[in-house]
């Protein structure tokens, strides 16, 4: 009676041990690796961008309701594909299907060759190597569970790819494990800014603008419904409007993944919030820029508008204006004299809030602004002739205008019935100098994939007061698990 307790005691044990290791099976846990480079042996310095961005996104994982076991940070290491491999073994081993690996990377990128491979440079200052972007996705394929790559530099769209005018004819596909945002499209140049004593401050204008959108100290404005958590396309749709220099780019797109879960937070440590303007779109006639903003703690502010030449910002041509009194904290309300700003060569400008420190600036905003002009140049629309929204591909959807605009873009279907709209009234941004490109993962108004058919994509586009409109040639949309092989289509047809 005694050995049959023990046996019945000893098989209970044994249940209570096997649920227990499910149960430590199931936790996910989180872990987070910080890469930087601000020295280089072929460019610039960028220093001390690497300390300043790294803290920052520290400060942004630190404020996830859901923690992270560990982050590891590598600052101004020349490593090379095999460093970068060791570095994510190390930063993630152990990491299982439930797990999350978060990968952020702010180095300088480069476009090479014929076929513009995109590239990132690890350096010290004195050892320079370089690692290709399809290298860096296929590391992270080897990592399971899910992965969330964010990459600031230059070109960094090119890693998706998309925001690149030569991607426009091919189906936009990544693994679903992995989720990617970018500092800028793959045409694009991607920002830093020094401030302070010496340039003793510094950083890059995306993570400022992440940290605006996903960190506690800033209340997490990416939060629009705050419902206590931050999506990738929330995120997204903060930093098109408060990162102006560059158009940042993600995958998937319309994304409900959840980035940051945010907590309750009593009070703002930040300096700015809340940033609004009356219109983001100028005209010629227009002699005032209105805006507002919440001001948290006094400041001494500068207010500076940059231009845009020949597919570059002029920060060093900016206009800056100094307020003469320091501002204190409130709400406030600001107008700016635009009688004295010379023709805008591109049709677009930036406007950057900064805090002067320390004899130097550091920027506390910054927004894309636009001048309608009227253009009479017909516009084209173009797409890739078949996708597969059920492998994960989108459709890259390209339109041509010499000037900024507004625009929108609907789907038809073979009815000539319009299916989706993925964009409503949009404000362009310079991505490339021939025009637009965005991308549509296949759903309908609900959110649901479409069937297999025919599509055709509308564009139209608000130039001042015209009203142009363009349709695609037509596409096929597949729902197969099978392969596709992409026709490039050449007749011109509408619904």
């Amino acid at each position: 009676m005694r050995f049959g307790r023990h046996i019945g005691l000893l098989l209970c044990l044994c249940m209570i041990s096997l649920q227990t290791i499910a149960d430590i099976s199931s936790i996910e846990h989180r872990r987070a690796l910080l890469i930087a480079c601000d020295e280089f042996v072929t460019q610039d310095s960028m220093a001390p961008s690497a300390l300043g961005t790294t803290q920052a996104m520290r400060r942004i994982l630190s404020d996830d309701l859901r923690g992270y076991d560990k982050v590891t940070t590598i600052i101004n290491q020349p490593l090379d594909k095999i460093g970068l491999q060791n570095s994510l073994h190390s930063a993630f081993e152990g990491a299982t299907e439930n797990d999350t690996s978060f990968i952020y990377i702010s180095t300088h990128g480069e476009k090479m060759g014929a076929d513009s491979w995109f590239s990132l440079l690890f350096s010290d200052g004195k050892i320079q190597h370089r690692v290709w972007g399809k290298d860096l996705l296929k590391y992270l394929s080897t990592i399971p569970g899910q992965k969330i790559l964010f990459l600031d530099s230059c070109y960094s769209g090119s890693i998706i790819p998309k925001g690149g005018w030569q991607n426009k004819l091919r189906p936009v596909s990544i693994p679903n494990d992995i989720i990617i945002l970018t500092s800028s499209g793959a045409d694009e140049l991607s920002y830093n800014w020094s401030g302070g004593s010496n340039n003793l401050l510094g950083g890059s204008y995306f993570t400022l603008a992440l940290e605006s959108a996903l960190s506690a100290s800033f209340h997490f404005q990416a939060d629009e419904n705050r419902n206590g958590v931050i999506t990738l396309e929330e995120c997204k749709r903060f930093l098109m409007d408060n990162l102006g220099p560059s158009s940042v780019q993600s995958f998937p797109e319309n994304s409900d993944f959840v980035v940051v879960q945010a907590q309750n937070v009593p009070y703002i440590q930040s300096s700015l919030t809340g940033l609004s303007f009356d219109s983001r779109i100028l005209t010629k006639e227009s002699d005032s820029l209105y805006f507002s903003f919440i001001l948290h703690q006094p400041a001494n502010l500068s207010y500076l508008l940059v231009y845009r030449k020949e597919g570059q910002w002029l920060f060093d041509g900016a206009q800056v204006i100094h307020e003469n009194i320091k501002s204190s904290p409130g709400y406030q309300e600001r107008s700016l004299a635009l009688e004295n700003i010379p023709d805008i060569e591109s049709g677009y400008a930036v406007l950057i809030i900064a805090e002067r420190v320390d004899n130097g600036m550091a920027p506390l905003a910054s927004t894309l602004l636009s001048v309608e002009m009227s253009c009479h140049e017909p516009i084209q629309l173009s797409t890739a002739s078949i996708f597969n929204p059920i492998k994960g591909e989108e459709l890259s959807i390209s339109f041509t205008h010499e000037r900024p605009c507004r625009y929108s873009l609907a789907i038809y279907d073979a009815q000539g019935s319009i299916v989706a709209q993925p964009v409503l009234h949009a404000i362009s941004r310079p991505q490339t100098k021939f025009g637009t490109t965005v991308y549509w993962d296949g759903k309908d108004k609900n959110g649901y994939i479409l069937g297999k058919g025919l599509y055709w994509a509308q564009v139209t586009v608000y130039e001042g007061n015209q009203v142009m409109t363009a349709f695609s040639s037509s596409f096929l949309l597949e729902e197969s698990q099978d392969e596709t092989v992409e026709v490039l289509s050449t007749q011109r047809e509408s619904p």
